[in-house]
């Protein structure tokens, strides 16, 4: 069993370093790609400074807190992209009976699926959330070493959602574009301070859209820390992601092969 999950690690990371050399390649590409998304981080950045400056006050929430979690949430949605956009394809592969290229290896076609495909673009993410981050008060050891620890369990978070929601298509057709809707849809709740939603729309955040789990909830233990809190993040990005796993092997019992396997020679 040991021996197994260390060669699947290893042929995913050779998967995913190729993948990261095949966008190198184009270098120009890859600076395009790295300023149009950096740029389009700080632009809804800059659309909530001038919204606080003008209205201090959004239900209890400020410019402080807002900081916290447009970091947080760049950074967690923002790694998962970069190393594991495979993801975001899955649903596509489904529908189209291609499957069976990443059956034909001995370890589990997800994770290979998961790491086929980066976007390296996402670095302006990253990016992106390090400017947040500095504009932030407080920068302690204690807050940073919090603050990643929170955005990779976010990032658990959003590739669970991105393996449960992909995994539909086993079950219904076509929804390939449906399901490329819904993590952006999910993207979408995590850049909104949580006191906009309230309601059903809260109710959304924490069933259909697990952004609470994901953002909301990660932002208030960074903000006022408690074991309580980090426990409940870690507990559920843990359950939530075995049962995607769940949901993607189930489904996986009754995919339909496109025979396409094709033999390299």
């Amino acid at each position: 069993m040991l021996g197994n999950c260390i060669n699947c690690l290893r042929l995913s990371f050779e998967l995913f370093k190729l993948s990261f050399l095949s966008e190198l390649e184009y270098r120009f590409s890859f600076f395009v790609k790295v300023l149009g998304i950096f740029a389009n981080d700080i632009t809804f950045l800059l659309i909530w400074y001038l919204y606080f400056m003008r209205f201090p006050d959004l239900n209890g929430w400020h410019f402080k807190e807002t900081l916290v979690l447009l970091g947080l949430s760049a950074t967690s949605y923002g790694w998962v992209l970069m190393i594991l956009r495979g993801l975001t394809q899955l649903a596509r592969t489904i529908c189209r009976g291609e499957l069976d290229y990443y059956l034909s290896f001995p370890v589990h076609p997800l994770s290979l699926h998961a790491v086929s495909r980066t976007d390296i673009g996402s670095i302006g993410d990253i990016l992106y959330a390090l400017i947040v981050f500095g504009l932030y008060p407080d920068r302690s050891l204690a807050f940073i070493v919090w603050f990643l620890v929170l955005a990779f369990f976010g990032g658990l978070v959003f590739a669970a959602f991105l393996i449960l929601s992909q995994s539909i298509a086993f079950y219904v057709a076509n929804f390939e574009d449906a399901a490329e809707q819904l993590w952006w849809s999910m993207i979408a709740f995590c850049l909104y301070p949580q006191s906009v939603f309230d309601g059903a729309l809260r109710l959304v955040m924490l069933t259909v859209f697990p952004a609470f789990f994901m953002c909301s909830l990660p932002v208030a233990a960074l903000l006022e820390f408690s074991w309580t809190k980090l426990a409940l993040v870690a507990s559920f990005a843990s359950c939530f992601f075995v049962l995607s796993l769940g949901v993607f092997n189930r489904g996986l019992r009754r995919y339909e092969s496109g025979n396409l396997i094709s033999v390299l020679r």
